[in-house]
């Protein structure tokens, strides 16, 4: 289904909420304005900026060019890719089938895709969910197929690619690993269930019902939109077009405004008409490993298409023209969203810029995560057959001493160092990266990685 091509004011836009005019707003929403002003102005591609506060909108922002070669500037009504933050929409999508007991989460998705092979261990809904399925990213599948373009590449072609693989990259369940094709098939698990092609189903049951007028999942075309932000990179100061991206739904392929955000940030706050009480504890559970342990992600945990920082949840997007990001500070009622157009753009950062220029002293929205635990006791690895015995020493030091398989001897001992970022260094020149919990750590060398558990008392 696409959308009909209107452009809509931005007072439509805003029925639903409403925008600050006293002084202090004014001040506030030109700080804002200035945290994400390109100096270049129209001859450069920039960002459009949200920021909502109780579900209503506080300041909205936008600078650079929707389209350079036209001068035609961005504004808080230009329509975007939203890249990676359409993963919420497509794991809203999933849990809205869950919580009508459509779908499981602990269910073996085969259930659904019997074309899957078989890799000798189930996965299920949740680890695709929570990137840890070890299903291949279609995306780099099928460059490394000869498709020059993703845009020419199907649907159909992409998720037949995914399902041929004969194998998984680790077992499922057991690692982190975000996969792109995992999300293409979740989308494809909505569309078997429910009966409707992705982008149908998201349309009734998400974004019509919030009144996100503005927005719809790719289809197979591009957006046609007269307000449509076209995506540049740059490199070496020389501006580039950069549109080429997949024309389909699943993992990302969500056009999207600032003003629809805001409904999305709305709903979440306080209409509840799609984020349910229900929806809302499945989208923000922690993903978990087959172990029981949480789904690390480097300074946060991943739940459902969401990042679960210290205070702040979110998630980003990346397309080689375009940079994404939609956030939520859940005990300050407070959201911030950014689209932009252009493929260099630190999200975090300018995010972070945006935070810094409202009121209220609010902390970044990647502010880093509380260390994990010190390690200390003793760890296995199957793989390995031996114990690490940890116990500290100096200065947040630890000794550790490897001990083959019953053996009361160590066969070696080193003194490790702790990082800023909590892991250790330096093992043979690698990092000993504890998890978030202190019950498990792995040995990380380039790609491979060695995974350590603790040993607990008999």
């Amino acid at each position: 289904m696409r959308p009909k091509k209107v452009s809509v004011s931005l007072a439509a836009a805003l029925t639903s909420v409403s925008v600050g005019t006293t002084s202090t707003a004014a001040q506030e929403s030109a700080r804002v304005q200035a945290a994400i002003a390109e100096p270049q102005g129209l001859v450069t591609p920039g960002c459009t900026a949200g920021v909502f506060r109780n579900g209503k909108i506080a300041v909205l922002a936008a600078s650079g060019a929707a389209d350079i070669d036209t001068h035609r500037a961005l504004n808080v009504d230009t329509q975007f890719n939203a890249a990676s933050v359409s993963k919420q929409f497509t794991a809203l999508a999933v849990n809205q089938l869950v919580a009508k007991g459509e779908i499981g989460l602990n269910d073996d998705v085969r259930r659904w895709l019997p074309e899957l092979p078989d890799y000798g261990h189930p996965i299920t809904v949740a680890m695709l969910l929570h990137h840890t399925a070890g299903i291949r990213n279609d995306f780099w599948l099928m460059a490394w197929a000869g498709h020059a373009s993703m845009s020419a590449v199907t649907r159909a072609e992409a998720l037949q690619m995914v399902l041929r693989q004969k194998h998984v990259d680790f077992e499922p369940g057991t690692r982190f690993a975000y996969s792109n094709g995992g999300y293409l098939l979740l989308s494809e698990i909505v569309a078997r269930v429910s009966g409707l092609p992705f982008e149908v189903y998201v349309q009734r049951k998400i974004l019509s019902p919030l009144g996100m007028a503005r927005s719809f999942i790719l289809a197979g075309r591009p957006s046609g939109d007269t307000n449509l932000a076209k995506g540049y990179s740059l490199e070496g100061g020389k501006v580039t077009l950069a549109n080429d991206h997949s024309l389909f739904g699943g993992s990302g392929g969500l056009m999207t405004t600032i003003g629809d955000l805001a409904r999305w940030d709305h709903d979440i706050d306080s209409g509840h008409v799609v984020w349910t009480p229900q929806i809302k504890a499945l989208m923000l559970e922690p993903g978990r490993y087959t172990d029981g342990s949480v789904v690390a992600y480097p300074g946060k945990i991943y739940a459902a298409g969401i990042l679960l920082g210290p205070r702040w949840f979110s998630h980003t997007g990346g397309l080689p023209g375009f940079r994404t990001l939609y956030a939520r500070l859940p005990d300050g009622r407070t959201g911030v969203a950014l689209l932009c157009n252009r493929g260099d753009v630190d999200v975090w950062a300018r995010a972070n810029a945006v935070i810094a220029a409202l009121d209220g002293g609010l902390p970044p929205v990647n502010e880093p995560a509380p260390l994990p635990p010190a390690l200390y006791g003793r760890f296995r690895s199957e793989d390995l057959g031996v114990l690490y015995d940890f116990t500290p020493a100096a200065d947040g030091a630890v000794t550790l001493a490897v001990l083959p398989d019953g053996a009361n001897q160590p066969r070696r001992s080193l003194l490790l160092q702790r990082l800023p970022d909590g892991s250790y260094f330096p093992l043979d020149g690698d990092k000993l990266v504890p998890d978030a919990n202190g019950d498990r750590f792995t040995i990380e060398s380039g790609s491979t990685r060695m995974e350590f558990s603790r040993v607990r008392a008999p």
